[in-house]
């Protein structure tokens, strides 16, 4: 958990840069201490959106990414990558689900249509501090 909320933070500082990663997953959350103390940071920006980013062009609207961390609707080759998206593979990551596939089509169907359960009955401590 403290390693998430860190993440989302730096994420947030992200996010108000106008930038977006598109890529996020556990991979790319490096972890070091200094001094006994946790240091979360978000590496391998390599297909990051810049700020501004003309989104009608085309590499505003790649399919860039990660199979399995993909938000549904950021596999659409006409949809561009957006916060949302960041926190989607944010989300996968916490989630667990992620998983390795080939092809973004198939695995983005898969995530958008496969049921999961609520993450307050795989970890029913996550809901009592949510409330």
């Amino acid at each position: 958990i403290a390693v998430m909320r860190r993440a989302t933070r730096v994420l947030a500082a992200v996010h108000a840069a106008g930038y977006v990663h598109r890529d996020l997953k556990s991979e790319h959350i490096w972890l070091s201490t200094e001094q006994g103390a946790l240091h979360v940071s978000l590496i391998d920006f390599g297909v990051c959106q810049p700020p501004q980013t003309d989104l009608a062009c085309p590499l505003g609207c790649q399919v860039l990414g990660s199979p399995g961390y993909l938000a549904p609707e950021q596999a659409a080759p006409t949809a561009p990558a957006t916060a949302r998206s960041d926190l989607y593979g944010l989300g996968a990551t916490l989630a667990q689900f992620a998983r390795v596939a080939g092809d973004y089509v198939a695995t983005s169907h898969d995530v958008s249509v496969t049921e999961r359960p609520p993450m307050a009955e795989l970890r029913a401590e996550l809901a009592r501090r949510a409330s």
